[in-house]
């Protein structure tokens, strides 16, 4: 029997490095980790350094490093192994996973900000995207944001607010997706982010969650600075 997926949804305001039981999330910001950058790139796997070569511009190059590096740093405080030689391996869909640990982890990035998210008990997601006040949002939300989302950004009268909530949403939904690991889907109109506080039946996902013992994913939002990050676990809890 397939279970409905629901979405429990609320919002916070946690510091930049913020621990609770079985749950570590850092945000981060490269021009902060400048010194720490050779560090970083040093304990990087070969893949890992020629995707950071790939970079045209160096500062979404610096933030790679960074957001890869750090993560690596806290793997390691995790695991007890260094963190040049913990091995990262890429899961179904594309989601990294630890090839020889339980833990559970999740990486963003955007533009000079980059979020980590590692839990000890169940599957993460975690996106962030940095605020572009010029960004043209019309024809993305009429094609991949459910009747309840338009209908909420449209009541803003400010842009500034329009921005917020289009960017809220659409964290929720990266995060909501990278949690369950399957990356981006054409049912993203299905799955509705804009009510805090309460469960959201997403009855069309259900057939591809019918092996799975988890029915709810418990999503969080805030904003730091210029970037709103939003985080999803995927279980019962």
């Amino acid at each position: 029997m397939n279970k409905v997926i629901q979405l429990i949804i609320k919002e916070q305001n946690p510091q930049e490095h913020f621990r609770q039981e079985g749950l570590n999330i850092y945000i981060g910001k490269t021009p902060e980790h400048l010194l720490q950058l050779e560090e970083f790139h040093s304990c990087l796997s070969t893949e890992e350094k020629a995707r950071a070569d790939k970079f045209k511009f160096p500062e979404l190059k610096d933030t790679y490093v960074a957001c890869h590096g750090k993560l690596r740093h806290l793997l390691s405080e995790k695991t007890g192994e260094e963190a040049g030689k913990i091995q990262i391996d890429t899961g179904k869909f594309g989601k990294p996973e630890l090839a020889e640990h339980p833990l559970h982890f999740n990486i963003s990035h955007s533009k000079d900000v980059f979020a980590i998210a590692i839990s000890e008990e169940t599957e993460i997601g975690i996106d962030v995207e940095v605020i572009n006040p010029d960004f043209t949002y019309s024809g993305i939300i009429q094609s991949w944001f459910h009747p309840n989302e338009i209908k909420a950004i449209e009541a803003e009268t400010e842009r500034t607010s329009q921005l917020q909530k289009f960017y809220t949403f659409w964290t929720r939904k990266e995060a909501f997706l990278k949690a369950i690991g399957i990356g981006l889907i054409n049912e993203l109109q299905s799955i509705d982010t804009s009510c805090s506080n309460r469960n959201t039946p997403c009855d069309s996902l259900k057939a591809m969650f019918s092996g799975k013992k988890e029915s709810k994913v418990a999503i969080q939002n805030w904003s730091v600075e210029d970037a709103v990050v939003s985080y999803a676990q995927f279980g019962e809890k």
